[in-house]
């Protein structure tokens, strides 16, 4: 029997869709990490008669955020950014008679909830602009833009800093004084506590916005990443209780019931997914229509390069967690098949030398 064992060679498929699998985990917990750091509360306004003036975000903001604003213990404090997307625009360089095509974004509040890694603008900084690498460098032949002057409009700005995490953007202050209406609210709490409270909050005071479901999708993922760990468990898990009588198939349950309550704590869950009484039957179809339509609403609509790198992530960890789940499916059925024919195997050598033994007594 243990002659049967010793040729790992007979493992290589379970190996190989193994190691497989772990590298695909590997990458996803990678995609999953850049989600988190896109992690907030996100509105979208698609009707233009809904859109947020400038004025009134600015107002709102300087009130809130502004050198003169009062500090009051009882008041939500978080990090927020109004802006909107312009589409496809071209930024111009006058001295040098460049242009480049780029994503247009005007905004009011803190850049740095956009461009996560150039300088950090805020409400009253009018005048000053983000380009991204491949704007600035077709605009100035360099991606040390800054200080120099760019033309868009009818408007000059200054650059303050390049992006060089995103390749074409010009993101620019508005102040107090334009005519733009914001179509985009970026909300980030200090703690996942805050989120329900600061929801309450900006749809008491705007009145409007579709909210883009980023910590239903995260957590989704999360549950996709343990598919293939709860796989494993539950294949190991049936062989530890098969030799035992009866109790095989309550044991197996018991198991795999543990197994999915340990994942969906690990998971953690969206606050909003509890409903305020549990005898409230509608609260989770009415939550999921919701959801759904939100989420749908984010993946027709036009998106910046911004919105497509977290898009971007989200399906990547989505496509790296059922590769890893179907690997790790390939690489336990393998090894239960191997299993099987080597115990097989095993038992029929037994089985010929006793026959072999008893024979030879036989004759004896």
């Amino acid at each position: 029997m243990l002659k049967s064992f010793s040729g790992f060679g007979k493992y290589v498929i379970s190996m190989i869709c193994a190691v497989a699998a772990i590298c695909l985990i590997v990458l996803e917990i990678s995609a999953l990490s850049d989600m988190g750091k896109n992690k907030g509360i996100y509105y979208r306004i698609d009707s233009e008669s809904e859109m947020i003036p400038s004025r009134e975000a600015y107002v709102y903001y300087d009130e809130k955020y502004g050198e003169n604003a009062q500090e009051n213990e009882d008041e939500l404090q978080y990090d927020m950014l109004f802006w909107k997307d312009y589409g496809s625009g071209t930024v111009e360089n006058h001295l040098l008679g460049r242009i480049s095509e780029t994503g247009i974004v005007y905004a009011c509040g803190r850049t740095d909830l956009m461009a996560k890694d150039a300088l950090r603008l805020d409400h009253d900084d009018a005048g000053l602009c983000i380009l991204g690498k491949q704007t600035a460098w077709e605009l100035f032949g360099t991606e040390n833009a800054d200080g120099l002057r760019v033309h868009y409009g009818e408007d000059d700005y200054i650059v303050a800093d390049v992006s060089r995490e995103i390749d074409r953007i010009f993101i620019a202050q508005t102040g107090g004084g334009s005519d733009i209406n914001f179509d985009r609210i970026n909300v980030v709490p200090e703690y996942e506590e805050q989120a329900m409270m600061i929801r309450q909050e900006i749809e008491s005071i705007f009145e409007t916005g579709s909210r883009l479901e980023n910590d239903f999708v995260y957590w989704i993922l999360k549950l996709v990443l343990l598919i293939s760990p709860v796989i494993v468990i539950l294949f190991f898990a049936g062989y530890a209780v098969r030799r035992i009588p009866r109790r095989k198939k309550l044991i197996t349950v018991c198991t795999a019931l543990s197994i999915i309550v340990m994942a969906a704590v690990i998971a953690g869950y969206p606050d909003d997914m509890i409903p305020p009484a549990w005898s409230d039957l509608q609260f989770w179809p009415e939550m999921l229509a919701e959801k759904a339509e939100s989420i749908n609403t984010f993946i027709k609509g036009h998106k910046t390069e911004i919105e497509m790198r977290y898009l971007y992530c989200a399906v990547r960890a989505f496509l790296f967690g059922l590769m890893s789940a179907f690997l790790t499916i390939a690489a336990v059925m393998s090894f239960k098949i191997k299993y099987r024919d080597l115990h097989m195997k095993g038992e029929v050598e037994k089985n010929e030398r006793t026959s072999y033994s008893t024979d030879k007594q036989d004759l004896s």
